[in-house]
């Protein structure tokens, strides 16, 4: 049986890089995840990908990094093999992120928790 599961979350973002999700397990269709700048001030953003949740393994992915302006919205289809995903992100002055992720299971028992949100 399969499912679709989808999140929504909204995040303030300061002029710190900081964690916005983690999500723990590998899921082989990858994720697609929307992101809204609904605040006033430019969003740097990076997906990173490890094999362990330890800071020094976390590398960016190819091509899931950018800016995006005040009411920019985006797209991504993030894909990884590695066990842990993050999305980190920084604003000077500091700025409101809407974020919207739909996750695809063949087998619901590999569901990915989103933590740290």
């Amino acid at each position: 049986m399969s499912e679709m599961i989808s999140r929504q979350l909204t995040k303030e973002v300061t002029a710190s890089t900081t964690t916005i999700f983690l999500l723990i397990g590998l899921n082989a269709y990858g994720f697609p995840c929307y992101l809204y700048n609904s605040g006033d001030n430019t969003i740097t953003y990076a997906y990173q990908e490890a094999d362990e949740n330890v800071e020094a393994s976390y590398a960016n992915i190819s091509g899931a990094t950018g800016t995006l302006d005040s009411d920019d919205v985006l797209l991504t289809k993030v894909t990884s093999t590695k066990p842990y995903v993050r999305l980190r992100a920084s604003a000077a002055g500091g700025s409101e992120l809407e974020i919207g992720i739909v996750q695809f299971y063949l087998n619901l028992s590999n569901i990915l928790p989103i933590i740290n949100i």
